[in-house]
């Protein structure tokens, strides 16, 4: 087995980021940033969307998706004296992976999720997973609902628009000659114009997240209990069938009669078949421990 040595670099501020490097080889494995954080009181009486290092209020957290970021690959690790959420305290994680290292921590039946329910990733994208939140707090008291819940996958793209590919032959009229006594005679037969054929088939929906890990770990819980939400993304939405082709141009298809109207053409293809429902995350573990 190759020997594997791990590299620690202190970065600026309170950042650290890990290197792994495989000493037999030249190729390297950066791991998330870790980033560390000590607050003296956190107290949460309204919805707060953690972002990248912050808890935003709802109007901030719109300037947000209005930008369709993605985050960084970053853990979060917050040494907090005190926290307390009240029933109106709703802290959205986003799929982070963040550490908790409380002291004293108090919940009036406040709730911590993963993702608003129903968030849905964009078109074509899979779903985030809830990621990792790990709380070791020395005492706790009160009740704590945690939604781990996985993003729901984007939905798949409609089918492609039909090109000429998709198109029904057109047809010819006969080729035909007259005798001395007025009757008809084919000499080359008629080709009957085709229907288009069948759209190209939508794209299908995306896997949706999983719904991350939970760990919670409390040294000396005074009245305290957990509530967990495990729940993983569903599968995005196959996108709708593309267009069928055009119907070929029709011919006249008897001798002498008159043409068909211009550019009248056999009936269309039908739509193509319709995108599969994505694949659903995975419901991962929790651990909670109550001595």
């Amino acid at each position: 087995m190759s020997k594997v040595v791990l590299f620690l670099i202190i970065c600026m501020g309170l950042s650290a980021c890990i290197e792994v490097k495989n000493s037999d080889s030249d190729e390297k494995v950066v791991r998330p940033l870790l980033t560390s954080k000590e607050i003296t009181s956190l107290e949460v009486d309204e919805p707060l969307y953690f972002w990248e290092g912050k808890f935003l209020t709802e109007s901030q957290w719109g300037e947000i998706t209005s930008q369709n970021l993605k985050p960084q690959k970053l853990v979060y690790e917050f040494s907090i004296d005190e926290m307390y959420l009240s029933d109106r305290a709703i802290l959205y994680t986003n799929g982070f992976i963040i550490k908790f290292s409380i002291g004293k921590f108090y919940s009036d039946r406040g709730q911590i999720k993963t993702f608003p329910p129903g968030q849905k990733a964009r078109v074509r994208t899979p779903g985030r997973s809830g990621g990792h939140l790990l709380f070791n707090i020395h005492e706790a008291d009160g009740f704590l609902s945690v939604s781990m819940l996985g993003e729901e996958g984007g939905d798949g793209e409609v089918g492609s628009k039909p090109d000429a590919s998709l198109d029904g032959r057109s047809g010819s009229a006969p080729m035909c000659s007259i005798s001395s006594n007025l009757e008809f005679k084919v000499i080359k037969k008629e080709v009957i114009a085709e229907k288009g054929k069948g759209g190209f088939s939508g794209e299908n929906g995306f896997r949706g997240g999983d719904s991350g890990i939970l760990e919670v770990f409390v040294k000396t819980p005074s009245a305290f209990n957990v509530d967990p939400i495990i729940e993983a993304g569903a599968g995005g939405v196959g996108g709708a069938g593309g267009a069928g082709g055009l119907g070929g141009l029709l011919a006249r298809t008897r001798c002498f009669e008159n043409e068909p109207k211009k550019g009248a053409r056999a009936a269309s293809g039908p739509a193509g078949a319709d995108g599969n429902l994505g694949a659903s995350g995975l419901n991962q573990n929790f651990y909670i421990s109550l001595p």
